[in-house]
């Protein structure tokens, strides 16, 4: 049986909840990268909350295979549909907020805008074998953890049972088992299908040419435009996959978004 201060808690997140419906802000929504948590988004957060109403979403470990398709359905169910909103995906998330896009194009629902941050359509060059990009970002955000194994490279998949070994004696197992399910969705990601909303396409120009040599065809949309029925809005702004969302580069993602979202 609940104690007092638990209902007393459920009470006030319901309010809560309840006010944030009513808030005549705009309603803009954060979607996770392959981490499963918004804390890059951070910065960018502050300054948004002044003038619209915020909501993250970040993910938990599921107890079956998930897909990216999987994800958006389970977040399309969590988001208020009786008013417009913005949507927001960076990297992994760019692939889960298209695909809430296109479910609420089958539900009969639309997003006023979609933003998808520096990340090209998938459709990656089978050729290109030097590294496997999420692996590089994992063991980035791992070494900067535990500085002392930056000796141990990881060159692609055949690594992921070492790395695991390595890794469950260092850091938090379920935030792991989290970027596994992910990195999974991600490596077995295809669109479903054509979307009719206009694309928002930001890209951090310093990765543009890794973009570039990581798709199979060379193309100015990313290769977002096979999936999208309308023309894809692209903009480059400084810094890289990372530091676009860095204080000292936030201006400039602050700057589009309140011009685009009136």
């Amino acid at each position: 049986m609940p104690d007092i201060y638990q209902i007393i808690h459920a009470q006030l997140s319901m309010m809560k909840e309840h006010l944030n419906l009513l808030s005549e802000k705009p309603l803009v929504i954060l979607v996770h990268p392959i981490g499963g948590k918004c804390h890059w988004y951070r910065h960018l957060s502050a300054a948004l909350e002044k003038n619209f109403r915020l909501q993250q979403i970040e993910s938990q470990v599921a107890n079956e295979n998930i897909s990216v398709q999987w994800l958006a359905t389970k977040y399309c169910k969590k988001i208020p549909l009786s008013k417009p909103f913005y949507l927001i995906g960076w990297s992994f998330g760019a692939y889960i907020a298209f695909e809430m896009a296109y479910w609420l194009q089958q539900h009969n629902q639309s997003v006023e805008k979609l933003f998808l941050i520096d990340q090209p359509a998938i459709d990656y060059n089978p050729a290109v074998t030097i590294r496997d990009n999420k692996m590089e970002e994992f063991s980035k955000w791992y070494f900067s953890r535990v500085p002392d194994k930056k000796d141990v490279i990881f060159e692609n998949e055949k690594n992921l049972a070492e790395l695991k070994n390595l890794l469950l004696t260092a850091i938090d197992q379920e935030q792991f088992s989290l970027y596994l399910q992910h990195y999974h969705a991600w490596r077995t990601y295809q669109p479903s299908g054509i979307l009719n909303n206009e694309i928002e396409l930001i890209m951090a120009n310093s990765s543009i040419p890794l973009h570039h040599e990581n798709l199979r065809v060379i193309a100015d949309d990313f290769g977002w435009g096979r999936y999208c029925a309308k023309p894809i809005n692209i903009y480059s702004l400084p810094g890289d996959h990372y530091s676009i969302f860095f204080q000292n580069n936030i201006n400039g993602l602050l700057n589009l978004f309140r011009m685009i979202m009136v």
